[in-house]
């Protein structure tokens, strides 16, 4: 059986040639599996998920679309994608709607964005300063709207639940002796 794939010197360039494209498909979806962008090969490509896209109606040609986005994260090209404007996506699920197979289009475009997010691509400032702001202040807001650190909304939180408890007979309540 190896013997049929194997290069021979009676093997012609045509022969080499068509095993190279017969394998390269293959490849790809493999590349592609492995990665967790399954959904990407079963794409037929009938540009239906671009035709109901609003942000590609109100952009152009500047934003690439659902079916070109999916495509750029099925081979990986990171750059292609981030110049490809992926973070405005509005998560409508138009092209899901829309997909005749029924893929789950935005998941596949959440999922690329977070790849290109951890390198630090296609981050919009807009979309940098509200992660900034949700890492200093637990809010998408401003510093003004700070909120109090997590510890003492989790001590206040165990105090009303202990005194419901209370209230309820769930818990004995504790006896205090009184200082002589």
């Amino acid at each position: 059986m190896l013997s049929y794939f194997w290069p021979t010197p009676d093997m012609n360039i045509f022969v080499a040639v068509s095993i190279m494209l017969a394998l390269a498909p293959i490849s790809m979806m493999v590349f592609a599996i492995i990665r967790g962008f399954e959904d990407t090969i079963l794409c037929m490509e009938c540009q239906q998920c671009v035709a109901g896209c609003p942000v590609k109606r109100a952009l152009g040609e500047e934003y690439y679309g659902p079916k070109n986005l999916m495509t750029l994260a099925r081979a990986n090209h990171k750059i292609k994608s981030a110049e490809g404007r992926i973070f405005s996506c509005t998560s409508c699920v138009r092209c899901t709607e829309t997909c005749p197979r029924a893929l789950y289009v935005k998941h596949t475009m959440d999922k690329y964005r977070g790849v290109l997010f951890k390198e630090n691509l296609g981050v919009m400032d807009g979309h940098k300063k509200l992660v900034e702001n949700v890492r200093k202040y637990r809010n998408v807001l401003d510093p003004d709207r700070k909120k109090p650190p997590l510890d003492s909304v989790v001590e206040k939180v165990k105090e009303q639940v202990s005194k419901q408890e209370m209230a309820l007979g769930l818990v004995e309540i504790p006896v205090v002796e009184e200082a002589k």
